[in-house]
């Protein structure tokens, strides 16, 4: 695939930026899956994976407008992923403690 074909994904994000739905809906199709298997291999809870990578989707769309990455998508993406299951883990065991 060429750099600047339709489906590669900095030209998706590049789209995404400028409030593209099915950019986001290939996105979210193209990294779900792996996504989900990353959250659910750190935390115990099928339900709570589901939520880690929501949230991790709605803050993508949310801040789709800022994003001008350096890096790859994915790599933010997973980053984003990996501090949101770190504060969910600190927020639960916080509640334990309590």
């Amino acid at each position: 695939m060429k750099e600047n074909e339709p489906n590669d994904t900095g030209h998706l994000v590049r789209r995404l930026a400028k409030d593209d739905i099915h950019a986001f809906e290939t996105l979210f199709t193209r990294y779900h899956k792996t996504l989900y298997s990353f959250a659910r291999n750190l935390l115990p809870a099928t339900i709570d994976a589901e939520e880690i990578v929501q949230n991790v989707f709605m803050a993508i769309w949310n801040q789709r407008k800022k994003l001008h990455l350096s890096s790859s998508f994915g790599a933010y993406l997973f980053g984003i992923a990996k501090h949101m299951i770190y504060d969910f883990i600190r927020q639960k065991s916080n509640i334990r403690h309590l």
